[in-house]
């Protein structure tokens, strides 16, 4: 709720068009995107449209679907010009790591190089190809960083990387 309603969530806008996350808690895999894709906040959904059915496909290849995970954006407002500034960052990082904790997942999954930077402080292509680990009150996460479904839909070519980068959430009930 604090999250969708917030004046002091950076860049998050307000609140009537925020979209925060979808899922249960305590759902073995926590798949988070920048922000909402245009159109999400009308279609009521992270990841709507054409985007939002690659998405679909991709969690089907990984033996799951929406109702079996947890979605969230690390800004739940969409900035106009659908760049999050990277001042923002730090924050929104901080507000992330947070909300992984509480939905206590067994795998993360970072999609998309401002999530990268908030969540792990680095870029997503330093990041790929390797279990990166988030610490949180207490608690170890393992992360995945791999490219955002917007990015793949806009560049076909590198769902062959994305696919090299779901292959380690595989495993662990995910």
């Amino acid at each position: 709720q604090w999250l969708a309603s917030d004046q002091g969530v950076p860049a998050a806008g307000p609140p009537a068009r925020r979209l925060v996350s979808a899922g249960a808690g305590g759902a073995p895999l926590f798949a988070m995107i920048d922000m909402p894709l245009e159109g999400d906040i009308e279609a009521g959904t992270l990841l709507s449209g054409e985007v939002g059915a690659l998405y679909d496909r991709m969690l089907a290849a990984l033996g799951t679907g929406r109702d079996r995970i947890y979605i969230a954006a690390l800004c739940p407002g969409r900035t106009p010009s659908g760049l999050l500034d990277p001042e923002v960052l730090p924050r929104l990082g901080e507000i992330a790591r947070h909300h992984i904790a509480l939905a206590a997942p067994k795998r993360v999954w970072l999609l998309g190089d401002a999530v990268s930077r908030a969540v792990l402080g680095t870029g997503m292509m330093a990041a790929r190809g390797n279990l990166q680990q988030i610490y949180q009150k207490g608690q170890t996460f393992e992360a995945v960083v791999s490219f955002s479904p917007l990015f793949l839909f806009r560049n076909p070519k590198r769902k062959g990387d994305a696919w090299a980068d779901m292959q380690l959430l595989k495993g662990d009930g995910v």
